[in-house]
């Protein structure tokens, strides 16, 4: 893309960021690559798209998720360094610049991730969780293409948790949506959510996505797979999955046990935090029931 097609590439912003590309372009907004003018470091810039600005329940979920990032602070959620607007009134977020690959793109190269590698990771992403929960904020929207793998010293593998955008502040006077909005993505989403009743999303939301997600990296397959996006949410409301040990024969019975009960359809039936279904997957991995 040339500097007339994408003015951004080129311009220096708040006399720091020096936009060098683009790394990649969606519906609502872009990312680009920066430099810092003044230090040998790299950033990455998320802007909205300028006929998106003038929504502004886009702009506020925009502006949530910056603020959100910055202020939980957690090694395993991406750092938000500041949050700004162009000249012309484009908002923008600087966050830390990540190189690797995100849990979607590691899923279409590897077919399923050994136990003894998943368990650990996902220890490490329901820290995150936990934290951000203990804060009061939900997620509800975590996928594969929200978790994102980057290099971090001699690893390739440092999770870390991207986008609450649309995320919900436990006690918070502003409302982004209407409560009983369809919110989520609908193979990661909870049975609450799938019902439009996401006013009820908590933690054990969070835990459901995040159930669908470990089984997936367990076994290749998504726990709720359809032809259309009806289809799959009458999976997620009304059916359970393949179980993970008929896929999989090889995995510890309880490390299946303990990803079916994140999946359970009642809330009150899943674990009740994110820091308790990633000590059940560790218990699992060791053969503890």
């Amino acid at each position: 893309m040339t500097f007339a097609q994408n003015p951004l590439v080129g311009r220096v912003l708040a006399e720091t960021y020096r936009v060098e590309r683009l790394l990649g372009e969606g519906g609502m907004g872009a990312v680009y690559l920066a430099g810092h003018t003044r230090l040998n470091k790299r950033f990455a810039i998320k802007t909205l798209h300028k006929e998106i600005v003038q929504h502004e329940e886009a702009y506020r979920r925009f502006r949530r998720e910056a603020e959100i990032a910055s202020e939980l602070g957690h090694p395993h959620i991406i750092e938000v360094i500041d949050f700004d607007h162009t000249p012309d009134g484009i908002p923008y977020m600087v966050m830390e610049f990540l190189d690797g690959e995100d849990l979607q793109d590691y899923f279409n190269r590897v077919r399923a991730m050994p136990p003894e590698h998943m368990v650990p990771l996902f220890g490490e992403i329901c820290s995150a969780l936990a934290a951000a929960h203990e804060r009061g904020v939900v997620h509800r929207d975590l996928k594969p293409q929200n978790i994102f793998l980057t290099r971090f010293g001699e690893r390739r593998d440092f999770p870390k948790v991207l986008d609450f955008g649309i995320s919900k502040i436990k006690g918070s006077g502003s409302v982004l949506t209407h409560g009983e909005s369809f919110m989520g993505t609908p193979q990661y989403m909870a049975p609450e959510q799938a019902k439009g009743r996401a006013a009820e999303a908590d933690a054990r939301t969070d835990v459901f996505s995040l159930g669908a997600i470990a089984y997936r990296a367990l076994s290749g397959k998504d726990a709720f797979l359809g032809d259309s996006i009806p289809q799959v949410l009458y999976l997620v409301v009304h059916e359970d999955p393949t179980p993970l040990d008929e896929l999989v024969p090889s995995l510890p019975r309880g490390l299946c046990a303990a990803v079916h009960q994140a999946l359970r359809k009642r809330p009150e039936d899943r674990f009740s935090s994110a820091k308790a279904f990633g000590e059940a997957l560790a218990a699992g991995l060791a053969g503890e029931t």
